[in-house]
């Protein structure tokens, strides 16, 4: 290998490096704006849905991940979702106490 390329390896890990610092940064700024979100109400702090779509609780059930196969319990108080992206997809669990919603945690029967 001659000098040439060596320094383009090492221009392209810097570059890969800088990225990955970014792409860290830009999600916790998203995660700090879904802390401050209030969770109540029949659709965790969102609107009733109307005729238009739109994304669903952006910051806390929908992420830079893939969110689906959403559904709500009989009674309304617990809502399910699976998570994909990670290394294993989840089923998460937000509940329902004293009208305040939970944070996603991954359901005890989900296994990861």
């Amino acid at each position: 290998m001659n000098l040439n390329n060596a320094y383009r390896i090492l221009f392209s890990l810097m570059i890969f490096i800088a990225l990955l610092f970014l792409a860290c940064s830009m999600d916790n700024k998203a995660g700090n704006r879904s802390q401050t979100t209030e969770l109540s109400g029949d659709y965790l702090g969102q609107p009733a849905p109307g005729t238009t779509p739109e994304i669903f609780a952006p910051g806390i059930i929908s992420t830079q991940f893939t969110e689906r196969d959403a559904a709500y319990s009989p009674d309304g108080n617990e809502f399910f979702y699976t998570l994909r992206g990670a290394a294993h997809p989840s089923i998460m669990q937000v509940q329902r106490t004293n009208q305040k919603w939970s944070r996603p945690e991954v359901a005890p029967f989900s296994g990861r």
